[in-house]
């Protein structure tokens, strides 16, 4: 496996899981993550806020549009953008490596990584993180990937941005020791995904 020195995360795009490491297309090329040396893997959830550069239409141009009477136009025809976003990735930290490397839940092709991909897109990656997390067997998780694989019914800690995720993942894995263990979770009960992407939410 190429040995990596940056710590910027290494994006995995495709790949499949093989008995004793992971295959990943991973900076243009195909590499071998070995279970064994796998150390922590951490599920971020990210709630980004949005910004928008159309700039607030100003009161002469609101009264313009009155007089010819494209106000009322207007606002039917305004649509309510979100305001946030939500994304879901997978941080897989290998020994003696800075950076992880991660998996993005909306840029993942799930081929090769489960058996059967279905058309809900929550149900792939639960299924997804559970294959890798389930070989890991020398590996630590943080407590949003346990709470997602176990159903836990506390809520998991929610970041706004990607960096905070990274920084307080980065501090975690300097004590490993107080973050779960694989023997601690159970598997077999976190088999079969048992929610839609409409109800994502109501998994934590």
């Amino acid at each position: 496996m190429e040995e990596y020195t940056n710590k910027v995360p290494v994006r995995i795009k495709s790949g499949h899981i093989e008995d004793e490491h992971i295959v990943a297309e991973a900076g243009g090329e195909f590499q071998k993550i070995p279970f064994e040396s796998i150390e922590y893997i951490c599920l971020g959830i990210i709630d980004e806020k949005l910004t928008t550069s159309d700039p607030p239409k100003s009161n002469m141009r609101n009264m313009i549009q009155g007089f010819f009477g494209g106000g009322d136009k207007s606002d039917k025809e305004t649509k309510i953008q979100p305001t946030s976003r939500t994304t879901y990735i997978l941080d897989i930290y290998v020994k003696n490596i800075p950076a992880p490397f991660r998996i993005d839940a909306s840029s993942i092709n799930y081929k090769g990584f489960i058996k059967k991909v279905t058309y809900i897109s929550a149900d792939n990656f639960k299924m997804l993180v559970h294959n890798i997390c389930s070989k890991s067997e020398n590996c630590r998780f943080n407590n949003a990937l346990v709470t997602f694989l176990t159903k836990r019914k506390e809520k998991p800690q929610i970041f706004t941005s990607k960096n905070e995720f990274e920084l307080v993942s980065i501090k975690k894995r300097h004590n490993l020791e107080s973050e779960a263990s694989w023997q601690e979770l159970d598997f077999e009960a976190a088999v079969e995904p048992s929610f839609s992407e409409d109800n994502m939410d109501d998994v934590w």
